[in-house]
């Protein structure tokens, strides 16, 4: 499976070190070089330097023929286009992370013309998560009393 990542961040980083472990072929884009070439130097990836957003970069990054497409950069404009850009160009799956809540509440309208496999919002997964976690202990508290 090919997947491409765009933005070698926090996220970026864990997901490319991730994948490439489970041994996808895994490529990278962002548009500084040093944080691609440490990201090269110790993951089993290739790398393409350059904006997401741009059509160009990700011919050069073969988008034509990847599987998935996952934009976390930490700008949602970015990488709402740049998941627009990659299914235009052929690129089978996108998911991008989605963090402004105003941008996050519209998804459902925007997600098809955007052609988004999946948005994902990392505050809120974790708000979520922490409020299933509080309501399970609750529950368990009142058993218990």
């Amino acid at each position: 499976m090919r997947i491409i990542i765009i933005g070698d961040g926090k996220v970026g980083y864990k997901l490319a070190k991730q994948l490439s472990a489970e041994k996808y072929d895994i490529i990278m884009i962002d548009s500084n070089e040093n944080k691609l070439r440490f990201a090269m130097d110790r993951l089993d990836i290739a790398c393409v330097t350059g904006d997401g957003a741009d059509a160009e970069v990700l011919k050069q990054a073969d988008v034509a023929h990847a599987d998935l497409v996952i934009a976390c950069t930490s700008a949602d404009e970015c990488n709402m286009l740049s998941c627009l850009i990659a299914r235009k160009l052929g690129a089978k799956h996108t998911i991008a992370r989605v963090r402004n809540p105003i941008y996050y509440r519209q998804i459902g309208l925007l997600k098809e013309d955007l052609h988004l496999s999946m948005a994902v919002n990392p505050e809120l997964i974790v708000q979520m998560r922490l409020a299933d976690f509080c309501s399970s202990r609750m529950r368990v508290r009142w058993r218990l009393l």
